[in-house]
């Protein structure tokens, strides 16, 4: 997620649709069911079923884990302040690519232990790479970050292939692939426990703010480099490593990101609206269900993938704004009991996005679906 600036910058991503349409306009109950992998193993079809069987009914409840700080447990913290434990616990290989190097090293465990509770699993990665700097990093100098990194997707738009140069202290496709072979091996374990994992790779492209949106001087460069690395990756782990546990759930932010039908499970939006704004994000809903091919033929579920405020269940069904689940982000580094409650980067504890009545509505509500309704 982008820490700095995020209202403001959310704020100006909201687009308000020129024609309104219902849910029913782009067959809801119809939406896309079976994974785009044809090799996907019976646990993923099981899930993307089940998510699509609930789809325009049910809303799966989530939350985003805290991997800067192993010492919280974000699921528990839900349950203290609901009574219930979310359907959903996200994860992230941010820090887990180098053993030793501190707080994040045991995502893939937690997300294990977590589908052993009859919980589903979600993973994004916020890569970490060397540019002409350094020090690995996934914030651009450019996204407001002075020690980000000034890595370019290593991709020949012209020629449309990558360059495999081996380039020291620069842009090295070895690199990229080198990393993804070690995230390989953590997805692999969860295929060998039988957990299928809600995947989204490269989030948030557009947006500018991580590498793999900002390679290039036009929006077009950008997004082509873009759509080209996020095909390789699945065409890779796909064809190539055999991980058929993923069910790809794409979050690039705008349309000119979208890789193609038949690279996307499900199309995911991350929203960080005012605090205590609880309405259904329709406008942004109906944005994203646009972002797929052919939206009225073959729609693909949209999901709330991160989230400041939760939007309320009741506002949700009232606007057929069906978010397949929503994924609150997590709590912020606190270093006094004040601001443990109160701090800006608390999306959970506290109530600066979500007051404790409004969360225990969400839990409580009969069309959230939590961890204890799980089959």
């Amino acid at each position: 997620m982008k820490i700095s600036k995020i209202v403001a910058a959310f704020a100006v991503f909201t687009i308000c649709l020129s024609a309104a349409f219902s849910a029913d306009d782009y067959g809801i109950k119809n939406v896309v069911s079976v994974p785009v992998n044809k090799n996907a193993t019976p646990e993923a079809k099981a899930l993307m079923s089940f998510l699509a069987d609930n789809y325009g009914k049910k809303v799966l409840s989530g939350q985003m884990d805290l991997t800067w700080n192993d010492t919280v447990d974000m699921a528990e913290r839900v349950f203290a302040d609901t009574g219930k434990y979310p359907a959903i616990m996200g994860y992230d290989f941010m820090n887990s690519l180098t053993p030793g190097s501190g707080y994040g090293q045991n995502q893939t465990e937690e997300a294990i232990e977590w589908a052993k509770k009859g919980g589903i699993v979600a993973f994004c990665w916020h890569w970490r790479v060397k540019g002409t700097n350094k020090t690995p990093e996934f914030y651009t100098k450019s996204g407001g970050n002075p020690n980000g990194t000034d890595f370019k997707i290593p991709y020949d738009l012209s020629t449309k292939t990558w360059d495999e140069t081996p380039v020291r202290g620069g842009y090295d496709f070895h690199k990229l692939q080198k990393d993804m072979d070690k995230v390989a091996v953590k997805l692999q374990q969860l295929q060998d426990e039988g957990i299928p994992v809600l995947w989204r790779p490269l989030h948030e492209a557009s947006g500018g703010w991580f590498w793999w949106g900002a390679a290039g001087s036009t929006k077009t460069e950008k997004a082509e480099r873009y759509k080209a690395l996020y095909r390789y990756m699945f065409d890779y782990y796909t064809n190539e490593k055999g991980l058929n546990n993923l069910i790809w759930v794409w979050n690039g932010q705008d349309k000119a990101w979208y890789p193609g039908d038949e690279y996307v499970d499900i199309i995911g939006v991350d929203i960080y609206d005012v605090p205590k704004d609880y309405s259904s994000k329709k406008a942004k809903w109906l944005q994203a269900v646009n972002y797929a091919e052919n939206p009225e033929q073959t729609p693909k579920m949209v999901a709330l993938t991160e989230n400041g405020t939760i939007p309320s269940p009741s506002k949700i069904q009232d606007d057929g704004a069906w978010w397949s689940f929503f994924m609150t982000w997590n709590d912020g580094q606190e270093n006094s009991f004040q601001e443990h409650l109160n701090h800006k980067n608390n999306f959970w504890t506290g109530e600066h996005y979500n007051t404790d009545a409004h969360k225990k509505e969400v839990y409580e509500s009969d069309i959230v679906i939590t961890l204890d309704e799980l089959k």
